[in-house]
């Protein structure tokens, strides 16, 4: 057993030296692994570095009507999410990349495109100077800030129904990032131009449309510790208060999917407008979070015979708090709502949800568990009808690193 054991080991240690080269020229002593980059390997030269990351979020879940809370008529449990990502840079440290992978069926997006798509981030960036750094590939858009922290660093199983309403999720395109500051004034800008569809999809016949998207962060207080605006919860306890107000602007030409860059197909073409604002504050473990959303679209509603298929037009709020103890147990809430446009609201309703999370941090974001407990109300609220109401509960594991 032993020796099938040794030879299992030396035939991947053949394969795994062709790919990262002779194995006496990897700075062993700079392979590490921590709780916020994975594993990495940097060779002596520093031509290049490889920062491998999983995680998987493995969820408990019951539901039932909201008038019988304790009834629990469906259970279910999965693997939410299972995913790879490597990032890092090539030839000097002004080409970076990243690069990322989802093998559950919720992130390949099949039942929209018609097809598995595994690709989730897929993008080089080159940093001009210290301040500018332009991209192309497939990553997130500029959007709301919920959205744009990884799922991993949440602070609740999932996103609000805000965001499953008006986010505008990943795209194809050109990026770019300025970060600079004015008298100590923190500020950030990012920008895109993609092509409007979402990631990896395409629609045959599509001869025009394209979507432009930028937003502007500003930190008046300066940057936060370790990232901590890009983070859910205060897990450093901020000493000093610490603040980020963002906006963010998106417009898709010629939109085919009922959410610009997600959802299924439109029997039509519309411009889509979706305006997004959102702050965090944190300051000695509290943590304060808002976020306010607004899409326009010329023709929300398209038909297909008797078929029809709608953009949500309308507005949505979410405020969020949360207190981390030094034991590291966190305790939020948070509430949420959407609500149709005039233009829709012949079809359409809205909806609203409120949730408590205790939180039990191992590791910061990567080993944590959390249970939870939702009332989603549906105020005939159509767009997603994945989305169930009555009472969710949920228990959740995030392990990776």
């Amino acid at each position: 057993m032993k020796k099938k054991l040794y030879l299992v080991l030396l035939l991947a240690l053949g394969i795994y030296c062709p790919v990262f080269g002779q194995i006496e020229n990897i700075n062993i002593l700079s392979s590490r692994l921590d709780s916020v980059t994975g594993i990495g390997f940097i060779p002596q030269d520093s031509s290049y570095s490889i920062n491998l990351r999983f995680r998987m979020q493995n969820r408990v879940e019951a539901r039932s009507a909201a008038e019988t809370p304790f009834s629990l008529e469906e259970r279910s449990f999965l693997t939410r999410r299972a995913r790879l990502h490597t990032f890092g840079h090539l030839f000097n440290n002004r080409f970076r990349y990243s690069f990322q992978l989802g093998f559950t069926r919720g992130d390949q997006d099949e039942a929209n495109s018609g097809y598995s798509n595994l690709i989730r981030d897929a993008v080089v960036f080159y940093k001009v100077n210290p301040h500018l750094e332009i991209g192309m590939g497939v990553m997130k858009l500029p959007g709301n800030r919920q959205r744009v922290i990884s799922s991993a660093d949440l602070q609740f199983t999932s996103r609000t129904i805000l965001n499953e309403t008006f986010n505008i999720d990943r795209d194809n395109g050109f990026f770019g990032v300025y970060r600079n500051q004015i008298h100590g004034l923190r500020y950030n800008f990012i920008g895109a131009v993609t092509t409007g569809t979402g990631r990896n999809y395409f629609i045959n016949d599509r001869k025009t449309g394209a979507a432009y998207s930028g937003k502007l962060e500003i930190l008046p207080f300066g940057d936060f510790t370790g990232f901590g605006d890009y983070f859910e919860g205060d897990y450093y306890r901020e000493p000093k208060p610490k603040l980020s107000m963002a906006a963010s602007y998106n417009y898709t030409q010629d939109a085919m999917r009922t959410g610009g860059q997600i959802g299924p197909q439109l029997f039509g073409e519309t411009d889509m407008q979706t305006w997004l604002l959102d702050a965090v504050f944190k300051f000695r473990g509290f943590s304060v979070y808002g976020e306010y959303a607004h899409r326009l679209a010329d023709n929300p509603i398209t038909f297909q015979g008797d078929l029809m298929r709608n953009v949500y037009t309308g507005t949505g709020v979410n405020i969020q708090a949360s207190y981390i103890f030094p034991s590291n147990y966190e305790l939020g809430s948070r509430y949420a709502a959407v609500s149709p446009g005039r233009d829709i609201e012949a079809i359409e309703g809205g909806a609203q949800e409120a949730t408590f999370v205790v939180v039990k941090y191992f590791k910061f974001h990567r080993i944590k568990a959390l249970a939870e407990v939702t009332h989603r109300q549906l105020d005939g609220y159509q767009f997603r009808r994945d989305l169930p109401g009555g009472m969710i509960y949920r228990f959740q594991v995030e392990f990776g690193i």
